[in-house]
């Protein structure tokens, strides 16, 4: 058996469910298209006898035009649903790029942001450690200046003690 297109399935599950008695056609129940089969049913296509074209042909011309009014309107009630199910998707499709396009500007904005504290915390690690250096060569700068003073009064004392020592 070879697998049946998705209109020949649905033209098969309308003739499952009408019932032809007296000449008319007479419409039975119809599960909605999208709606899950119920327990012992698998899905797919239903063998329903003879072929669509036969069983027309065997109809009289009256209730043959109203079987197939009823085909191309549950077809076009399928197709209705399709395209707009069709639109739902495309518009969460369009939600969904929406999201990873800003999910991708938050993170380019993060990273700079991470960029920038880096930065920031190695130029204050730079200014840190400019700082020690300018406080050590202060500190230097004042025990030079104390060590510059001493000696000139180590000078001036021995100076003092032997005045011939400072005109050899």
């Amino acid at each position: 058996m070879s697998a049946m297109s998705p209109i020949k399935n649905i033209a098969a599950s309308i003739l499952a469910a009408t019932r032809i008695s007296d000449g008319h056609a007479t419409k039975l129940s119809l599960p909605d298209a999208h709606r899950e089969p119920s327990i012992g049913l698998t899905p797919g296509p239903v063998d329903t006898g003879p072929p669509e074209g036969e069983r027309t042909q065997s109809m009289p011309s009256g209730d043959r035009l109203a079987y197939l009014a009823d085909v191309v309107e549950l077809q076009r009630a399928e197709l209705t649903r399709l395209l707009q199910e069709n639109r739902r998707l495309n518009e969460r499709v369009d939600q969904m790029v929406k999201l990873q396009e800003r999910e991708q500007v938050l993170r380019q904005q993060m990273h700079a942001t991470l960029e920038r504290l880096s930065d920031n915390r190695m130029s204050l690690a730079a200014s840190r450690q400019q700082d020690r250096i300018d406080d050590h060569h202060a500190e230097s700068e004042r025990k030079y200046l104390a060590l510059k003073q001493s000696v000139a009064h180590l000078v001036t004392y021995i100076q003092r003690l032997d005045p011939g020592a400072g005109s050899r």
